[in-house]
């Protein structure tokens, strides 16, 4: 009778072995994604057309007590994009929106890269992931004037270039530490 039972119960986890497996890797994988640091979150940044997205970091700003969201971006687009002077930059991250923004520097060629900084009056959770939708307010300019720094071009409109990003907040003390590691490889 206990050489009955024994057999049986062999029998049962070899023809049942796989769905103990596959039971098994669910629930350790879905562990590891549990635990997974979110420093790997990869960061996302798409502009519809225009321009392309370099990078985006959402960072605390120690100053102020909100949250800077930062664009790194270059001009793919033929002429000159003068970014208005009147909040060219604007982000909005749920159901805030920034504050104010603004690009630097103030007129690009195409090729040129460019950065736009938008401040938030929230303190975001660091390590958190952040995602929402930015606008860049432009004039773009055909023919390129003679000095690009400070000659007005004759615009053929403004527009408003917009995209999407997700990245996750960072102290300003993480952002430099991970920028110096990316560099240095």
């Amino acid at each position: 009778m206990l050489g009955s039972r024994g057999q049986m119960a062999i029998e049962y986890l070899t023809t049942y072995a796989y769905v103990f497996i596959i039971i098994a890797v669910v629930i350790a994988a879905l562990l590891l994604f549990l635990t997974y640091p979110k420093t790997i979150i990869p960061t996302q940044c798409t502009f519809y057309s225009g321009f392309h997205c370099i990078d985006a970091a959402f960072e605390q700003n120690s100053i102020s007590g909100g949250s800077d969201l930062i664009i790194l971006a270059t001009d793919s687009q033929v002429g000159v994009i003068a970014f208005n002077s009147v909040s060219p930059f604007s982000a909005k991250i749920a159901n805030y929106g920034s504050t104010s923004g603004s690009c630097s520097p103030a007129k690009v060629t195409s090729g040129g890269s460019f950065v736009c900084t938008a401040l938030f009056g929230f303190k975001p959770s660091t390590q958190t992931a952040y995602t929402g939708t930015f606008s860049i307010s432009a004039d773009y300019c055909v023919t390129a004037p003679q000095n690009v720094s400070n000659a007005n071009c004759a615009a053929s409109g403004n527009f408003e270039y917009s995209g999407n990003f997700r990245t996750q907040a960072l102290t300003a003390n993480e952002i430099t530490t991970s920028s110096t590691s990316t560099t240095s490889t």
